[in-house]
């Protein structure tokens, strides 16, 4: 019953918020905000039709176009574009809905040990396990565990205790 509540309110806060991109919260317009950042990055290797058929397609993945064009510069910094997107999409999907600080605040904590690639997928892992807008809950027990316990592992502990 609590996760069916959750999800419940997740749909609910999803439809109902109104966008600020620099928050990362979920848009009315998210989806054309995909296909055109995921065009420009297929157009600049395909023709204009298929780069436009690539971007659809991808975008029906996506519900949180800001949180994916983060992880897309993180992956895009050791890959080329195409596969940084491809990777960048898995977090970019219903999930990802209002957690751009949430993966914010984790890539920070795993990038001191880790490198870019490996820092966005633990980032990107672990915002999947926590509701959107979690990251005072993340930074505070983050805070307590990192008094006796490494980085890596303080912040696993943290995901555990703000979990869904």
């Amino acid at each position: 019953m609590k996760w069916f509540l959750v999800l419940t309110l997740t749909i609910l806060t999803s439809l109902t918020a109104v966008a600020d991109q620099d928050e990362g919260t979920y848009v009315t317009n998210n989806r054309q905000q995909c296909i055109d950042f995921a065009f420009e990055i297929y157009n600049r290797t395909s023709d204009t039709s298929k780069s436009m058929d690539l971007a659809v397609s991808l975008c029906q993945q996506v519900e949180d176009t800001v949180v994916l064009k983060l992880f897309y510069e993180w992956f895009n910094q050791n890959h080329n574009s195409i596969d940084a997107l491809g990777m960048a999409v898995k977090y970019g999907g219903f999930y990802a809905v209002g957690k751009y600080k949430v993966a914010l605040f984790m890539f920070s904590i795993y990038n001191k040990n880790h490198n870019t690639d490996d820092s966005a997928h633990r980032a990107g892992e672990q915002m999947l396990k926590v509701p959107p807008h979690s990251e005072g809950c993340l930074e505070r027990y983050f805070e307590i565990y990192n008094r006796n316990e490494m980085t890596d592992v303080a912040m696993d502990k943290a995901v555990e205790a703000c979990r869904y």
